[in-house]
């Protein structure tokens, strides 16, 4: 079964789920295309954080990006990809 015909096509997953747990339970995702996004959204986390560092903040406060970027780390972990 070819799961790339039958999933989505997701370009933001901060807008396509409401939380990174969300994202692990997906159905007709791979473990591999779970990963990929996840490793984008804390790409683009990290990218908000290094803003708010530097005085431009973003739409989230430092406090609300710091705890995101642990929920997506966890569910990093969860699907056993260990951050480098």
């Amino acid at each position: 079964m070819n799961t790339q015909q039958n999933a989505p096509q997701i370009t933001d997953p901060q807008k396509a789920f409401v939380d990174p747990k969300h994202l692990v339970d997906a159905k007709g995702l791979s473990q591999d295309e779970k990963i990929k996004l996840l490793l984008d959204w804390r790409q683009d986390l990290l990218e908000m954080q290094s803003a708010t560092e530097e005085n431009m903040p973003g739409q989230r406060g430092d406090a609300g990006v710091a705890m995101r970027l642990k929920d997506v780390t966890d569910a990093l972990l969860a699907l056993g990809h260990e951050s480098e």
